[in-house]
């Protein structure tokens, strides 16, 4: 499909992959996703959007539920593993060529952002990125490939927008019910404990208290008979 002179003003840039190593860090390479000159749509485009999302309406069904399982939070994954030899290929593929379909970009924004690109942030466009689709693989595929490991690779330009860590598998009732059992006997025993050493304490202080009270009637009854 042609695009319009509007969607040739649209240019996407993307910067070169920033190297850095962190021993403490999961991931070695990340990838910086900018968008520049993004020129507002006119009224006067309409006709074309409407046009643009009929074009991708056999392809949305496919990206769509994406959204719920891939939110702007990405997880970054170790980019040397051969497992994930396919994603690194085609974000390489797709930073260094801007792989971009320029017509798309403003589709995809509105869909699966739900805001218009000339108003959408860093973090919407990382969805964008992920959720649109590339000519070189199939159809019902995404970008990154649906081959790479999930979620993607190099999407965590900084550090607060990774995934959170997972939480521990929930356990049925019976499991928790015996760990609080378990946890009221140990909070009792410590109890106990505490009380016989309480006890012990308290028992030797009046001991010693009657030993000095002995020892001054010992001591004033000798002064008594000097």
């Amino acid at each position: 499909m042609a695009l319009s002179p509007l969607m040739t003003l649209l240019t996407a840039t993307v910067l070169s992959f920033a190297m850095c190593r962190d021993e403490k860090s999961s991931f070695d390479e990340i990838a910086l996703v900018q968008i520049h000159s993004l020129d507002p749509v006119e009224d006067s485009d309409e006709q074309q959007l409407d046009d643009e999302e009929e074009f991708f309406d056999d392809d949305a069904a496919a990206f769509l539920p994406l959204v719920e399982q891939n939110t702007a939070a990405f997880q970054c994954v170790n980019g040397s593993d051969e497992v994930n030899g396919a994603c690194s290929a085609q974000i390489d593929f797709s930073v260094m060529r801007g792989n971009f379909n320029d017509s798309s970009i403003v589709w995809y924004t509105k869909q699966i952002a739900g805001v218009d690109f000339v108003h959408a942030t860093f973090e919407d466009f990382q969805r964008v990125w992920f959720c649109m689709r590339t000519k070189v693989f199939q159809p019902a595929c995404a970008a990154p490939p649906c081959e790479c490991s999930r979620p993607p690779c190099f999407m965590c330009p900084i550090k607060r927008h990774t995934a959170k860590k997972p939480r521990a598998a929930p356990q049925n009732n019976s499991v928790i019910q015996a760990s609080r059992i378990e946890a009221t006997r140990q909070r009792n025993l410590q109890r106990k404990h505490g009380l016989r050493e309480a006890a012990a304490s308290d028992e030797k202080r009046l001991r010693r208290i009657e030993r000095d009270a002995l020892l001054r009637k010992f001591n004033a009854n000798k002064h008594r008979q000097n």
